[in-house]
């Protein structure tokens, strides 16, 4: 079996919070412009929503967007985990409808 790189995960991590990052700032912008409200954003990072977790980490970190900071260690667990429980499992390659790939000319054959 082989070993889950921490790279792996650790550059999930990164990803995603640059994912949040650039809506928070996109959020930022068409709230600010009058083009949504922060009710219908449907984003987390400016309303908790009455959700009991952010809102514990809100009363930590009063400061929209920064209270959600506490959960990137939650998030880098969950990736490790789900890097664990896919490891040494084979997976089909995608193609496109009618491409032709090594495993369909093997069962031709």
């Amino acid at each position: 079996m082989k070993k889950i790189k921490k790279a792996f995960t650790i550059t999930e991590l990164v990803i995603v919070f640059a994912y949040f990052t650039v809506v928070a700032g996109v959020s930022f912008l068409l709230i600010s412009r009058g083009v949504i409200t922060a009710e219908n954003s449907f984003s987390f990072v400016f309303s908790t929503d009455g959700i009991p977790v952010f809102e514990f980490l809100y009363k930590l970190i009063p400061a929209p967007y920064f209270y959600l900071y506490p959960l990137l260690p939650v998030l880098a667990l969950y990736f490790y985990l789900l890097a664990r429980l896919a490891q040494g499992r084979r997976v089909v390659p995608f193609r496109y409808r009618g491409e032709k790939t090594q495993i369909n000319e093997e069962k031709a054959n």
